[in-house]
């Protein structure tokens, strides 16, 4: 059995489960120095390694972990809020929070940021 790519079904979640809350807010999986609009997030795929390897060499699992980054330009209390609703969403779909810190932006001291990292075994 394979394991199933769900990338983009977490991304889906993620970003329906914010815009009930945050109308205006736009995500994405392609990095972007400055963010097209604010709020933003960007979530990427930081582990996909093996697990639950079979004696016959197939992988029966793996270790997924994703990392969003999130942004504003209206307080860094307003960007915890949405990083919040987040890991909400990410729990309800089986990840555990490794990470959950607000970050300073040097580029852009206007631009409020917070990273989030999850993980979970996906079979």
């Amino acid at each position: 059995m394979a394991v199933k790519d769900r990338f983009n079904h977490y991304l889906t979640q993620l970003q329906k489960g914010l815009q009930e809350v945050y109308s205006k807010i736009k995500g994405g999986s392609t990095y972007k120095a400055t963010p097209p609009s604010y709020p933003y997030f960007y979530m990427k795929q930081i582990d996909g390694s093996s697990a639950l390897e079979t004696l016959s060499g197939t992988e029966e699992g793996i270790n997924m972990g994703l990392e969003i980054h999130f942004y504003s330009k209206t307080s860094q209390s307003d960007v915890r809020s949405i990083a919040l609703k987040a890991k909400e969403i990410m729990r309800k779909n089986g990840f555990r929070c490794t990470y959950f810190q607000g970050v300073d932006n040097i580029g852009d001291t206007s631009v409020y940021r917070w990273i989030a990292r999850f993980e979970q075994l996906e079979v």
